[in-house]
């Protein structure tokens, strides 16, 4: 019996000593990086409070200083309450500081082990103490624009990518680092815009539209359940369930050429058109291909123009040379030949109007 009344006493001490720790911290969920004037940095943090009705109130918090580092710091001395990180589940950065000190400023959350790998990195178009001020849900702003990143990179066109594969690209030879651009719509809605795409010294350097995301993701990532609408003589399929994988590998040497191999399979979800006979579903497949070749082709000539390598083509390079030499690939990527060949299965067809 006293072993019962023990135990029953523990529990209890322990939930108290639980809701009281709870009750003296604030949990950091966002934190945004902006230009100021004399060459400094404004931070921004997120902070979610827990109502009793089980809703999340968003509160910000901003200071401007020199480094990010003195920014947390002296974030916390403002604090009434003890401020943890380690659920932290975003960082954005302005347009502005993605083109000079992305890097600098992410270094300090690249080596806190406190922080999960799965974090996001975002820009943001324009302010990103405004994107972290809105009012998207009722599990606080943070939660809301990580869930939509997730959902993207999941069934849409947005590329994986977090802290840790941020961090690889970055620092892996052969390969430059790329971010989602997310943009505030309104008080309630946010937008994911762009692509931004980063060179060597982790600058943001171009921008991969809307429109072409999904090219870029065929390059970049594989696809596990994306869309694309198809046109072809009037007629109109929309593509979904998308499945890709990719493969790439040096296709010639001197002079040294290289082959991109696209895989995708899908379903036609939907069909405007005239009758949908096998033939014109054949008829489908190569008009998908000939776009998805065309397209990602002029992606490649883009990033080589701009000396910089999102696809990893550098990468694959070296594991395919012996001895391989980065000073002797940065004069041959400018004018590197790049085959790209996809082969389209469309597996089913749904609803036909």
């Amino acid at each position: 019996m006293k072993k019962y009344i023990l135990l029953f006493l523990c529990l209890i001490l322990s939930g108290c000593v639980n809701k009281s720790i709870i009750d003296e911290v604030d949990i950091e969920r966002g934190v945004g990086y902006d230009e100021a004037s004399d060459n400094k940095i404004r931070g921004t943090i997120l902070l979610s409070k827990y109502n009793e009705d089980g809703t999340t109130e968003n509160v910000t918090m901003t200071v401007v200083d020199e480094t990010s580092v003195n920014i947390l710091s002296r974030l916390q001395r403002q604090s009434d309450s003890t401020i943890v990180y380690g659920s932290l589940k975003l960082v954005i950065f302005s347009e502005a500081i993605a083109k000079k000190d992305l890097i600098e400023i992410s270094d300090a959350f690249v080596r806190d082990a406190r922080l999960g790998s799965r974090m996001y990195f975002v820009i943001s178009e324009g302010s990103a103490q405004k994107v972290l001020k809105g009012e998207y849900g009722d599990h606080g702003n943070a939660t809301f624009i990580s869930d939509a990143l997730d959902h993207n990179i999941k069934h849409g066109d947005v590329p994986k990518t977090n802290l840790h594969l941020f961090v690889y690209d970055y620092t892996q030879k052969g390969r430059t680092a790329y971010l989602p651009i997310i943009k505030k719509l309104n008080q309630q809605r946010i937008d994911i815009s762009a692509i931004g795409l980063l060179d060597r010294q982790g600058h943001l350097v171009d921008k991969v539209s809307v429109k072409d995301m999904f090219y870029l993701k065929l390059l970049v990532d594989k696809y596990s359940g994306g869309s694309q609408v198809v046109k072809l003589d009037g007629d109109r399929a929309t593509i979904r369930s998308i499945h890709s994988k990719n493969k790439i590998k040096i296709s010639k040497r001197n002079p040294l050429e290289m082959s991109i191999n696209i895989k995708v399979e899908g379903i036609i979800q939907e069909y405007r058109g005239k009758k949908l006979t096998q033939k014109k579903i054949e008829q489908f497949e190569k008009k998908f291909a000939e776009e998805i070749n065309q397209n990602t082709t002029k992606l490649i000539k883009r990033f080589q123009q701009l000396g910089i390598d999102p696809a990893g083509l550098g990468h694959n390079a070296k594991q395919q040379t012996r001895n391989f030499d980065f000073k002797k690939w940065d004069d041959e990527y400018k004018d590197l030949t790049v085959h790209v060949k996809t082969d389209v299965t469309i597996l089913e067809s749904g609803v036909v109007q």
